[in-house]
């Protein structure tokens, strides 16, 4: 409302309504000057709060305990050559191979200022609140001052982070507390020292610990699979390439007491159709009786693979060796039969499986009872019928038509 009626506003300055020779002038005095930008250049210095000196190099060593052993002997040479020059090495004893816990004490004071003195800078002077004790340690003072915790607790002593010499004690902690976890070794560590950042330290120099991985390294990650046979991807009729394993021995009850039974287990590479057989022996001779219902039934196949076991070995040996009747049989049908390679089980997993699924059906459904083998029979027979009816591929709600391999045998059955 107020700029509604303001003149100022809507018209200008009241001269603005005259002549331009009339308005009134004004001379504008402008000094063109660029400053250039000068450059600030900040410098941080760290200093060095102790006098750099290195006695021994603990680079070059593996274990806490040889470093400290190494260090004792280096100080006894100087004691011996320096005839007692220096003072702070009194307490040292003298004799070469007898190490007393002073000499221990003495070295390890040594190695701490040493690292110190590799390590502290004047900014983690002020940071970490440090302050230089009567035998030349840096400690740090934390807020346990009134506490009624050890000196150790209360004024922790700075080892810094990354050095050679806090990497071999946080080692020897871990080491005394029989490779405890990054939580207790941290813990026990801080009633005597403080390092910086210490469970990210902790936990990198447990990683290197190579008793501990020995047990908790995962597995090596597995190669990339390589492609499936020509036989478990082509198209091909039912048994044309089968596997071949045995199962057992299950003890079964006879008229004269109880005798050991096997099962020869069959399955097509590409339908996975099972075939069960009951086996009375190893013999090659009842093999090839089992051999000959089978292939009566599922027809003859063009390739066979055999497992490596024990039990399967001893017939395959006898096929070759004993039986002449048998290699004349596989001959005259044009098939090849095979062995996977010794040593690697997962090249016959196709079978594998298929033992697998058998010998769960079993237990679920006899569970520790002996069967007559009539009845063993009619159960396997039974298992071989609900395996053909499995689904090979997975099941939604949704699907009406599910593909088995029984639909290869005998399609359209229940």
């Amino acid at each position: 409302r107020k700029l509604g009626k303001n003149e100022l506003w809507w018209y200008g300055p009241s001269w603005l309504k005259g002549n331009e020779s009339s308005w009134p002038q004004w001379e504008f005095n402008f000094k063109e000057e660029i400053e250039e930008p000068k450059e600030k250049i900040i410098a941080k210095i760290t200093t060095h709060t102790n006098a750099s000196f290195t006695l021994i190099n603990g680079s070059r060593f593996s274990k806490w305990l040889k470093l400290l052993r190494t260090t004792v002997r280096v100080l006894k040479f100087i004691k011996i050559t320096s005839k007692g020059k220096f003072k702070w090495l009194q307490t040292l004893s003298i004799e070469k191979e007898r190490f007393t816990s002073e000499d221990y004490n003495l070295a390890e004071l040594i190695l701490i200022k040493q690292a110190q003195a590799e390590g502290i800078i004047e900014d983690e002077k002020e940071k970490w609140n440090l302050y230089l004790d009567d035998q030349g340690l840096w400690r740090s003072l934390n807020r346990l001052e009134s506490s009624e915790l050890e000196v150790g607790s209360k004024r922790s002593i700075y080892l810094p982070r990354h050095n050679p010499i806090t990497e071999f004690l946080i080692q020897q902690y871990h080491e005394d507390l029989i490779h405890a976890g990054v939580a207790h070794t941290l813990a026990e560590m801080r009633r005597k020292f403080w390092v910086p950042k210490g469970r990210s330290e902790v936990k990198r120099v447990l990683n290197k610990c190579r008793a501990c991985k020995r047990w908790t390294t995962k597995p090596f990650k597995l190669p990339d699979m390589p492609n499936l046979p020509e036989n478990r991807v082509t198209r091909s009729r039912t048994s044309a390439h089968v596997g071949l394993d045995y199962m057992g021995p299950l003890s079964v009850k006879i008229d004269s007491g109880l005798t050991k039974r096997w099962v020869a287990l069959f399955t097509c590479f590409t339908t996975r159709a099972v075939h069960l057989e009951l086996v009375e022996n190893l013999s090659a001779e009842c093999f090839l009786h089992i051999f000959r219902r089978f292939i009566a039934r599922r027809g003859c196949p063009e390739s066979i693979l055999s497992d490596n076991a024990s039990q399967f070995q001893l017939v395959f040996k006898t096929m070759e060796e004993q039986d002449i009747k048998l290699t004349n049989f596989f001959a005259k049908k044009g098939m090849v039969w095979k062995n996977i390679v010794p040593g690697a089980p997962w090249t016959g997993g196709v079978y594998e499986r298929i033992i697998g699924l058998t010998k769960r059906a079993m237990k679920k459904a006899i569970g520790r009872r002996l069967l007559w083998e009539r009845e063993l029979i009619t159960l396997i027979t039974e298992i071989e019928g609900i395996l053909n009816t499995r689904p090979l591929t997975s099941t939604n709600f949704d699907d009406y038509v599910i593909i088995r391999p029984i639909d290869f045998i005998s399609p359209n059955a229940s």
